[in-house]
């Protein structure tokens, strides 16, 4: 499930979808937050979802939310990718490829590079075989995670 923290990250880099938006929404009034704006977001139709973008910036402000640096934003979505890697069933494939895509809209982060590597070199099979592919990115999302935790590599 993607945090508040992450969709603020994509949102001022122009990256998040507004499909994406309304669940947000519904996890913060699971958890406590409730105010017009959010339960408004929340129950958004598909008819609607062209509002999704200002609600979300409405209620970022309504929470009294600084936006982050471009390192901050990098770094949170480096964590979710990671995060996103490390899941049961994750389609290593596809999340490299969201990686790169991030990885360039962010100028090319190096805490963001993993990802653009491992899309690279999914995309050349007769250099490295999809299984070292998915293990190094494992390796590199383990890393990530655990250097953020204060953990020695």
């Amino acid at each position: 499930m993607m945090t508040v923290d992450v969709a603020e990250a994509l949102l001022f880099h122009a990256q998040l979808r507004r499909e994406e938006i309304p669940a947000i929404a519904v996890a913060l009034l699971e958890t406590g937050t409730d105010t017009p704006t959010i339960r408004r977001l929340a129950g958004l139709t598909p008819s609607e979802l062209s509002e999704a973008h200002d609600l979300f910036r409405r209620i970022l402000q309504e929470l009294r939310r600084r936006p982050p640096t471009v390192s901050e934003a990098a770094k949170t979505v480096a964590k979710y990718l990671a995060s996103l890697v490390l899941a049961d069933r994750a389609d290593l494939r596809r999340i490299a490829a969201e990686g790169a895509l991030l990885a360039a809209t962010f100028n090319y982060p190096d805490i963001l590079m993993p990802f653009y590597t491992a899309d690279d070199s999914y995309a050349l099979p007769e250099v490295l075989n999809r299984a070292d592919v998915d293990r190094d990115l494992i390796e590199d999302a383990r890393r990530l995670l655990e250097n953020d935790r204060g953990h020695a590599i």
